[in-house]
């Protein structure tokens, strides 16, 4: 026969389930992306330190618009806001 347990079986947690409380903008938002997002149709910035094109993806998902990228020689990559 199994004897009773002296110790606590769960800690009694108290959470406050709250309604329409608003989702703050997010802050990792970096200055490439809001570079990004200031564009206009026909404009292009040019992001030094960035080596690869692929890195840009991630920011796409999140701004409005089409956009096209290319490598720059001598390093770097030039982002134009297409549509």
């Amino acid at each position: 026969m199994r004897k009773p347990s002296t110790k606590s079986a769960a800690k009694s947690y108290k959470y406050v389930i709250e309604d329409n409380i608003p989702i703050p903008p997010a802050i990792h938002s970096t200055g490439i992306t809001a570079a990004v997002r200031s564009l206009k149709i026909g404009q292009s910035v040019f992001i030094p330190h960035v080596k690869e094109t692929s890195q840009f993806g991630g920011i796409f998902k999140h701004v409005e618009g089409r956009f096209t990228t290319r490598k720059v020689e001598g390093g770097g990559v030039r982002v134009w806001r297409i549509e």
